[in-house]
């Protein structure tokens, strides 16, 4: 197979540092959110999640574009797969990660991988649904995060989280349509064609984001 051309090395994480550090929170904010993140560490759920060298479960995922399901094993016969959760398009380092992993499709492609991205906002609530998606992969939904459960990266958020998200304009009841105040980690997998995953990243804080330049090794080592 082709070997993907030499790239300079990703920034990504640099980037959600920036964005972090120039968020507008007030300290009192920031110390709840950074409270948030360690209480979730503290549930081990990185370590209980799906995990490289296992079988990825297998899904069935509707398309926010409305072009039909995306089905995981259908699309392994045609190579590996990336697996890209997100949080939410109202989730800013989720954004900047997609745009980052856009730049590096093609290059992705020359190891016969296709991305998709999934996450539990509907597409109804989707800015990405339609012909809107500015993406060269396929964005899907992940109802009630049923698919995110099987994976093991599914939590529900603290009240105080929750509450404070909804101030700021994203309600996940309403973004998500559930009942759950549920999210997924911003995990990231590598799934071979056999079904098997060969990389993953999992990390309770949510500005933390797999670089690009993993995945390619990941893909560069199939």
């Amino acid at each position: 197979m082709t070997a993907a051309p030499l790239v300079a090395e990703s920034n990504l994480q640099e980037q959600l540092d920036q964005k972090k550090a120039s968020s507008p929170v007030d300290a009192g904010t920031r110390a709840m959110m950074q409270k948030a993140i360690e209480d979730l560490a503290a549930t081990q759920i990185t370590e209980k999640a799906v995990q490289a060298g296992q079988m990825a479960p297998d899904f069935t995922a509707p398309r926010v574009d409305g072009a039909g399901d995306f089905k995981l094993a259908a699309a392994l016969q045609h190579g590996p797969v990336v697996l890209v959760y997100y949080r939410g398009d109202w989730c800013p380092y989720c954004n900047l990660q997609l745009m980052e992993y856009n730049k590096y499709v093609k290059r992705f492609a020359d190891y016969g991988a296709q991305v998709v991205a999934m996450s539990p906002q509907t597409a109804a609530n989707s800015k990405y649904a339609g012909e809107a998606n500015p993406f060269d992969f396929t964005i899907v939904a992940d109802p009630d995060n049923r698919i995110a459960r099987s994976y093991g990266i599914a939590f529900e958020l603290p009240d105080e989280i929750n509450d404070l998200y909804a101030k700021f304009g994203f309600d996940l009841h309403i973004e998500n349509e559930s009942e759950r105040a549920e999210l997924p980690l911003a995990a990231t997998y590598v799934i071979d064609p056999t079904g098997k995953i060969t990389y993953s990243f999992l990390d309770a804080d949510y500005t933390k984001r797999a670089e690009p330049d993993a995945i390619l090794e990941a893909l560069k080592a199939l």
